[in-house]
């Protein structure tokens, strides 16, 4: 199915019941945000959720925001509760985080979750969003021929990121970022952010962000870990994938090239990175995804 190929996914949350998981999800649940981004906006109704042991109460014109690794649960929904959900794999939403706004806005953001719509705005980003959700199911995206198979996928692609674009304005437009009061463990996660999407590229050893804020590893590490639930190497590792398939996806640099332009010191060592981190190799990725 077509479905498969794209890097998110609709759940529809209607009173207690969810369509689109494998699994229902009850009230009181943790919900796994690892590797995962996306949003939820109210329809009707209201909805109470935990994030990070916050506790936010959404009602119709609310959206949140999950910018991944959050300590995620749904604690109660009313009856007449309807909402959407989009969950976005990390790796789809980084590169537009790069491009559209700055590591400093989205670290904002995990703290400043939620955003109340004015009525005319949120007419307008429900109807983008349910004609994302309907375009998908209908049985033009469903039943294709192969010609079209890649076109229609890259349509879908494009329709999300326009979503997640006016998602930024809207949040933006309704929460001007002023400073925030950071504990030190929040400053230390926040500057590790800040240097990992500067130096990705070309350092990937733990060691050397510990050190730029004179920590050793293991406190580092620790505290990564404690504050957002992936360790260093992990952030590191996925913000390097992700980077590295939108190149591969939208460039014609050969699979040397890319591996330069990531820091590696042969093509060889790139593909058995990307390899086991992906379970498959650079030029499958390509021939798979090219666009």
């Amino acid at each position: 199915m077509l479905t498969e190929r794209l890097p998110f996914y609709f759940v529809l949350l209607n009173g207690n019941s969810a369509v689109g998981l494998t699994k229902e999800i009850s009230d009181g649940d943790f919900v796994s945000t690892i590797g995962l981004c996306g949003f939820l906006i109210c329809l009707e109704g209201e909805i109470r959720i935990s994030h990070d042991g916050t506790i936010y109460k959404m009602k119709r014109g609310d959206v949140y925001l999950n910018t991944s690794s959050i300590i995620l649960r749904l604690l109660s929904r009313s009856a007449n509760f309807r909402g959407v959900i989009l969950v976005s794999k990390v790796d789809f939403v980084i590169s537009l985080v790069h491009k559209a706004t700055s590591p400093q806005n989205i670290l904002y953001i995990r703290s400043n979750p939620c955003i109340s719509l004015a009525p005319d705005a949120f007419d307008k980003f429900k109807s983008q969003v349910l004609d994302l959700y309907d375009s998908i199911g209908s049985d033009r995206f469903m039943d294709n021929e192969n010609q079209t198979e890649l076109l229609l996928v890259e349509l879908m692609k494009a329709k999300a990121q326009c979503i997640c674009y006016e998602l930024f304005l809207l949040f933006f437009g309704n929460h001007p970022v002023k400073p925030l009061e950071l504990s030190r463990a929040d400053e230390i996660f926040h500057q590790f952010m800040l240097d990992l999407n500067a130096n990705y590229k070309t350092e990937r050893k733990v060691e050397k962000y510990a050190e730029m804020q004179n920590l050793t590893p293991r406190y580092f590490s620790k505290l990564i870990r404690d504050r957002s639930g992936l360790s260093p190497v992990q952030w590191v590792d996925q913000t390097i994938i992700a980077e590295a398939k939108q190149v591969l996806e939208s460039t014609s640099m050969s699979i040397k090239q890319v591996a330069l332009e990531f820091g590696f010191s042969n093509q060889s060592f790139f593909g058995k990175y990307f390899r086991q981190h992906t379970g498959i190799s650079p030029f499958q990725y390509r021939k798979r995804n090219a666009r």
